[in-house]
């Protein structure tokens, strides 16, 4: 049934109580909108999922009005500028550089399952606030057992010393671009053996045949410019190999945004290292409070990631210490990589960040002339 409400009139659709804005002003309506519209239709032999279109109120410019019941409705349109991909992923026109390259990557690299996407968008009822929220489904990333062979093949395993056939290999990372690997600022070099020289790609275990292993040279080391050792902050760098990683067969690179935060805090209080205590703008903590599932000792400049579309995972947090490790109700400490995206991007993709940055020069300078 279609009703004859305005926009922002109160509404009611499947019994619940809601209200009329456009389609999308709706964060779970736009998805819908957008996924129904690029062909993705929702059975049970497919795995593309996303709620129905709530009851439309009425049409604007050949625009559904729905009868939106989220807890958050946005005062603009978010995803008036998103659209969707050949893979089913949302893809914003005007979103970070790090989001499109690798939306770019997973269309063009043979994932072993690359031929469909893997998309779910949840509508949950907060019985407290009678309204919905949405959620694109993202599974964690699995603890506590062993990874199989190519499960993860955008790990790398870091090596220190002046020969790799006696290297020793201390600290982990994660491939970000066809040059550059994403680890911790601390794992950049170590007393004995001074900086890392080595990526070691395509291995599962240390003790892999030398002939799995794909060893690059490490050209530059980037330490984030605000981390100072032996400091928790700022726990991040980057690392550019001598020669171009190869993006196919057997390496795939990974999507570059737990415990709450008085949790996160009780674990990591004020040190001399810490000084400022858990900051939860650049930090995050993860552990488990009943299954030994922790990162400990050689997990150091490794990925906390989620497996966000299918074959690939996205990095949300660089391993960075911990304490008690492999006991129950431990946590580990990372370093939030969505914090640190900006940075990222204006090393890894400089050229991109620098038209990016006159674009919004220009729109400024346009908006700065209607205004003034």
């Amino acid at each position: 049934m279609v009703y004859d409400h305005i926009k922002n009139e109160p509404c009611v659709t499947s019994g619940l109580n809601g209200t009329c804005v456009g389609v999308f002003r709706c964060p779970t309506a736009s998805l819908t909108y957008l996924y129904a519209n690029a062909g993705y239709i929702k059975s049970p032999d497919t795995i593309y999922d996303y709620p129905d279109l709530p009851e439309i109120c009425s049409y604007k410019n050949k625009e559904p009005v729905v009868c939106c019941t989220d807890c958050n409705i946005s005062k603009d349109e978010p995803f008036r500028h998103t659209s969707i991909g050949p893979l089913g992923i949302p893809r914003d026109n005007n979103g970070p550089i790090a989001w499109s390259k690798c939306l770019d990557y997973l269309k063009d690299l043979p994932y072993p399952c690359r031929g469909v996407g893997n998309f779910q968008v949840k509508k949950i009822w907060k019985a407290d606030k009678k309204c919905h929220v949405y959620q694109l489904q993202n599974a964690l990333a699995v603890g506590g057992r062993d990874a199989q062979r190519w499960e993860f093949p955008h790990m790398a395993l870091l090596g220190y010393g002046d020969d790799e056939n006696s290297a020793q290999w201390l600290c982990g990372g994660t491939v970000i671009s066809e040059r550059f690997i994403l680890t911790a600022a601390h794992c950049i070099s170590t007393k004995a053996l001074g900086n890392v020289s080595y990526a070691a790609l395509g291995l599962l275990k240390r003790t892999d045949p030398k002939e799995l292993w794909n060893i690059h040279k490490i050209k530059r080391i980037i330490p984030h410019p605000e981390y100072s050792a032996p400091s928790k902050y700022h726990d991040i760098a980057l690392l550019e190999t001598e020669t171009e990683k190869s993006l196919a067969d057997t390496l795939q690179v990974v999507v570059l945004q737990k415990f709450d935060d008085a949790t996160c805090a009780n674990h990591f209080p004020p040190h001399r290292h810490l000084k400022h205590g858990y900051d939860s703008e650049k930090q995050s903590c993860y552990g488990n409070n009943g299954d030994i599932i922790d990162t400990c000792e050689g997990d150091s400049g490794g990925p906390l990631q989620t497996n966000q579309f299918k074959c690939q995972y996205t990095v949300v947090g660089v391993t960075s210490y911990g304490k008690n490790c492999g006991i129950p109700g431990s946590a580990g400490m990372y370093t939030r990589v969505s914090y640190y995206v900006p940075w990222i991007e204006s090393i890894v993709w400089p050229e991109e960040t620098e038209e990016r940055m006159k674009q919004d020069n220009l729109w400024l300078d346009k908006w700065l002339n209607i205004t003034t």
